[in-house]
């Protein structure tokens, strides 16, 4: 494995409608929404950031508080996406040795709002979220190595590029001079799948 890239797709919307309630002089209304997504896995951050605003006018109280009429204003959705991508260097985190084995990637959403205009009103806000997260494994391509021989023996031989941290296979008998290697470190270690030629 050469590469992990996390990719977060986020999406906010806001539904804002408000019922100015004052009996004595109109009323101009401003609503701001702040919404953020945010994903943290391994070392990995990302966080999208959206601001909402909508104003409007409303006239005195008409006696309904339907958010409409004279003194009431529903405004349409607004909405807006957002895709981020980052790479991981961590990438044992990305990997799990059982298989079926599965991994979670946390993404949480947060919004405040803020509203601006005469004390007398009632407003209903509501902001929905989804987001989706997707890991991109990068490997290298498949290698054939050559190995000459003295004339008796030849190799060719394909890197196995699902080899993983973890225990070294006790099959291969992997050693240095006399010492017996355990743990597999895959910056300095590969498996190959060799085929052997003989004259």
């Amino acid at each position: 494995m050469t590469g992990v890239t996390l990719e977060l797709g986020a999406g906010l919307s806001s539904d804002m409608k408000i019922e100015h309630t004052g009996n004595t002089t109109p009323a101009h209304f401003s609503i701001t929404v702040n919404g953020n997504v945010t994903l943290n896995f391994s070392d990995v951050y990302m966080q999208t950031n959206t601001i909402f605003n909508r104003n409007g006018n409303a006239t005195i109280f008409d006696g309904i508080v339907d958010y409409n009429g004279t003194s009431g204003i529903t405004f349409p959705t607004i909405s807006n996406f957002d895709t981020l991508t980052k790479n991981s260097s961590h990438f044992s985190d990305f990997v799990r040795t059982v298989p079926g084995e599965n991994f979670n990637v946390a993404v949480k959403a947060n919004s405040v709002f803020q509203i601006n205009g005469p004390s007398n009103y009632e407003a209903a806000i509501v902001t929905n979220a989804n987001a989706t997260a997707c890991v991109t494994y990068t490997y290298e391509t498949e290698q054939i190595i050559t190995v000459p021989g003295d004339g008796n023996i030849e190799a060719n031989c394909v890197r196995d590029s699902t080899s993983t941290e973890g225990t070294i296979d006790p099959s291969c008998n992997a050693k240095i001079d006399e010492e017996a290697l355990t743990e597999f470190d895959p910056s300095t270690m590969a498996y190959y799948t060799c085929n052997i030629f003989l004259p």
